[in-house]
């Protein structure tokens, strides 16, 4: 989920003028990345950094073959360096953590776009904001299988929703509980599609029947 940044705004005559700078949209806005008061980043995952001289210009990254991660190395004012993925900067200042109560695990970054390890085939927006998710730690490999989702209504039908997040939205619970209902194994298959079901018994005792449609992605077998 997006939100409003809160850290300090890149200003627009700045923005218009740096020195490599090519709008992805009209709304497109930079602000600054946590610790790096010269750096600036957009929800279009582009950085700019600024100089005291006045100048800027557009910072470059660099693609990871191995992994299919853009990563880039940032220095601070103690000129200690670090690499960071792009997807993980737009986070800290573009996306909303869950809400959900019931855990203190660690949160990641997650794609909602799949990440390939070819540069050729490699969405050009899939570190944009909007492609992006916070999930926690332990459910991240879970969130990477996930294709496509729909959660079962009152009347028997299917609805599409775009992420996990959005299917505990629906039924009002905590994204843990649908995390921890696709660890378990289905309770059938069908055309390819996964199906899970769990009722919940409410602190009212009334109960709440879940149905999970889940597409995962094909998972290549190793080598032996």
């Amino acid at each position: 989920m997006m939100k409003t940044p809160t850290t300090k705004k890149l200003s627009q005559k700045i923005q218009s003028s740096t020195t490599g700078y090519i709008a992805i949209d009209s709304d497109e806005q930079f602000f600054q990345i946590p610790k790096y008061p010269d750096l600036f980043i957009s929800q279009y995952a582009q950085i700019i950094q600024t100089f005291k001289n006045g100048k800027s210009i557009v910072r470059k990254s660099s693609y990871e073959i191995r992994t299919g991660y853009t990563t880039i190395v940032l220095t601070n004012k103690w000129k200690k360096r670090k690499c960071f993925g792009i997807h993980d900067l737009v986070g800290q200042v573009w996306l909303e953590k869950p809400t959900f109560a019931g855990t203190d695990e660690p949160m990641q970054v997650h794609h909602k776009i799949k990440v390939k390890k070819n540069l050729k085939f490699q969405s050009i927006n899939i570190n944009f904001a909007e492609h992006l998710e916070y999930v926690y730690f332990k459910y991240h490999k879970i969130a990477d299988t996930v294709r496509s989702i729909k959660v079962s209504t009152p009347k028997g039908n299917w609805r599409s929703v775009k992420t996990v997040e959005q299917a505990a939205q629906y039924y009002r619970v905590p994204i843990i509980t649908i995390y921890e209902l696709l660890q378990d194994k289905p309770s059938y298959k069908a055309d390819k599609l996964e199906y899970y079901e769990m009722t919940i018994h409410r602190k009212d005792g009334t109960a709440l029947d879940m149905g999970i449609e889940v597409r995962k992605y094909s998972q290549k077998k190793s080598k032996k």
